[in-house]
């Protein structure tokens, strides 16, 4: 009996701040020039395998007058101060045209 009031008394005391679930982070913009990484955000692994990597998923955006080819996107992923990795997403498609946007997946593997 004494364990059961121990055990309510902890409960109350921790309030419901200790059980909700922290905000989500803003994503982050940022642009050069006139083409801009928007949305870009860390995934982690799905627990339903579907997405077994973590990864930082993006949109480019090309504002700029010029259509874009062979687009690559790459992250430098830090340990502290060391560089542990570096991820890269790479345009499959032909081109981006003026306007145009492009969804990039940068899977990040385990080291």
């Amino acid at each position: 009996m004494d364990r059961l009031i121990i055990l309510s008394c902890a409960l109350l005391w921790l309030g419901p701040q200790a059980w909700a679930k922290k905000p989500v982070p803003p994503a982050i913009s940022t642009c050069y020039g006139r083409i801009c990484l928007t949305g870009l955000r860390w995934r982690p692994p799905s627990i339903w395998g579907d997405h077994p990597n973590q990864s930082i998923d993006g949109v480019l955006v090309n504002q700029s007058t010029a259509t874009l080819s062979s687009v690559h996107v790459t992250f430098a992923i830090k340990s502290g101060a060391n560089l542990a990795v570096t991820v890269t997403a790479l345009f499959s498609g032909a081109e981006i045209p003026p306007g145009g946007r492009w969804y990039f997946v940068a899977d990040i593997p385990l080291v």
